[in-house]
């Protein structure tokens, strides 16, 4: 039994013939079983005997493509060669992605999938506790209230310099409003100026009265992580947020197997920083289905990019919409609950209807997923408290999601449809069009 895992590897100027990748991945398979590409082991033959398991722990490769320096390589991992119940997620992926990708002949190199055995899925991996359905049908029920929009989340910005005092004013202002989570950013978890303790005892004491659910930023060290989520829910907290690549999945594992004791059901939200930097050279993809298998009930799944000169064109779509089906349809061919994906970067409202309007002419009506927004709350202009501003992207998102596309033809037609509130006050517009904000007229233009 094998752990299949997609390299997509690059080499370099020197390095573009077939024989020469066959010689480069026998050397790569054997480094990362034997710890070293010298062969044949000759003192090792001597001492003891030839017929050791070592050679059966080697993994196999097949090249699936090739174009000129560009490969596409599958190596299957010995599943003997693990034991991830005693070992956890960390050293699997430091064998796979951790030195053995130092090639000197690679240009570049990622992990572009793992594709685990039914076994595995089935065993070893918890799975996300609630699962998109659950969070719309009942855990986030009430905020929504029978709408089929996208979940809206406030990410609290500033994210740092608040203090409690000034926290508490904020969270008296929007726990009245229509956000479905309200949520820490994931650079505070537990500052001097407001720490965790501070915002524990302030969120407690809030009543968020329309059904509104916080997210506690819980990416504490693991010797420190049960007691911190079991004061969080004692203190009434049944959304934690776990920052899967400052923690690690092992990390998120832990967490979910946390929650799962609590008497009341709790999601887990994950955000997995460092995505640009490409961590241990794992892609999105990657990283995408390891946090759904740990638990992520919500994850950030990546953000559009606009290309304003093109009608509002979404230059990433394809990228963009298999990122979300890594999340919400079947793994590998194993039905597990599905993960709930995010958008986020500075969502203003042309962003907000344009990405809805896309994803549901491009991709079957596609509302299940959820904005995460943070600047484009804190910063809106024009005179609007956060409360305010909320509720008026709701109304945004409700409108949009219900509108009637049927006489859309193609995503080039869609500025047609699009009517942003700000549009007809003068001075808001100016204050958009100055914090470079796009506005319909400039699209059309």
């Amino acid at each position: 039994m094998s752990i299949k895992v997609t390299y997509k590897i690059e080499l370099s100027s020197k390095s573009q013939n077939k024989p020469l990748i066959d010689e480069i991945m026998d050397q790569f398979c054997k480094d990362s079983s034997w710890g070293t590409h010298a062969s044949p082991l000759h003192a090792i033959k001597e001492t003891i005997s030839e017929d050791g398991n070592w050679r059966e722990l080697e993994p196999n490769y097949s090249v699936t493509l090739s174009e000129k320096n560009l490969y596409l390589i599958d190596v299957y991992f010995k599943t003997k060669q693990f034991n991830f119940h005693t070992e956890g997620l960390a050293h699997f992926i430091g064998t796979i992605a951790g030195d053995i990708l130092s090639n000197r002949s690679f240009k570049s190199v990622s992990v572009e999938d793992i594709v685990f055995p039914k076994s595995y899925v089935d065993d070893f991996f918890p799975h996300p506790n609630l699962g998109v359905d659950a969070l719309r049908n009942d855990f986030l029920s009430e905020t929504l209230d029978n709408s089929n929009r996208p979940f809206l989340a406030y990410s609290i910005k500033p994210r740092l310099g608040l203090n409690k005092l000034q926290f508490k004013e904020l969270l008296e202002n929007i726990s009245n409003s229509r956000a479905d989570i309200i949520e820490d950013d994931e650079r505070i978890i537990d500052p001097e100026i407001c720490s965790f303790q501070d915002r524990l005892d302030i969120i407690s004491n809030i009543d968020f009265n329309k059904g509104t659910k916080y997210s506690i930023n819980v990416t504490f060290p693991l010797q420190h992580l049960k007691d911190k989520v079991q004061e969080a829910y004692d203190s009434g907290i049944r959304v934690f947020k776990y920052d899967v690549m400052v923690g690690s999945f092992d990390g998120l594992l832990y967490l979910r197997k946390i929650i799962k004791m609590f008497k009341e059901e709790c999601a887990l939200t994950v955000f997995p920083d460092v995505y640009g930097l490409n961590f241990r050279n794992l892609s999105r993809r990657v990283v995408l289905k390891l946090s759904r298998l740990c638990g992520a009930d919500i994850i950030y799944g990546g953000s559009p990019k606009w290309d304003w000169s093109r009608y509002g064109y979404l230059a990433n779509f394809e990228e963009f919409k298999n990122n979300h089906r890594i999340l919400l349809e079947d793994i590998d061919g194993h039905d597990i609950n599905s993960t709930l994906p995010t958008i986020t970067h500075d969502i203003q409202p042309t962003y907000l209807e344009y990405t809805i309007y896309h994803l549901r002419k491009r991709f079957n009506n596609h509302l299940n997923y959820a904005f995460f927004i943070g600047g484009g709350i804190s910063a809106y202009p024009g005179g609007n408290e956060v409360k305010d501003v909320i509720d008026e992207y709701i109304t945004t998102m409700e409108e949009a999601s219900e509108k009637d596309l049927s006489e859309i033809r193609s995503w080039k037609e869609i500025p047609q449809i699009v009517g942003n509130a700000f549009q007809a006050d003068r001075d808001l517009k100016k204050e958009f069009q100055r914090l470079n904000w796009p506005s319909i007229k400039r699209i059309k233009s």
